[in-house]
């Protein structure tokens, strides 16, 4: 006879601030990138998540933007129940 026992931790904490993101679409991939690194708890790079100052970015730092929002695609976060929608919200 053989068993498994099984241990699942869920952790919940209730965070948030409130930001003002500028109007430009780089700014915005960067804050949601900043959220989506401060979720994972994942040591980030200021300059890449620093988006109140999104003009400070070269062409070469913009594409990684782009390519770290596709990445992080939400639908990766929601399928895995991490990112949770709330529809009442949208």
């Amino acid at each position: 006879m053989s068993g498994i026992l099984g241990v699942n931790k869920l952790r919940v904490e209730a965070t948030g601030a409130n930001t003002i993101v500028p109007d430009d679409n780089i700014a915005k991939l960067m804050c949601y990138i900043d959220c989506v690194l401060t979720i994972i708890e994942y040591v980030k790079s200021n300059k890449l998540t620093d988006y109140k100052y999104y003009y400070n970015l070269n062409n070469e730092e913009k594409k990684v933007v782009v390519q770290l929002a596709i990445l992080f695609n939400p639908k990766l976060f929601t399928d895995a129940s991490i990112f949770i929608v709330n529809e009442d919200l949208l």
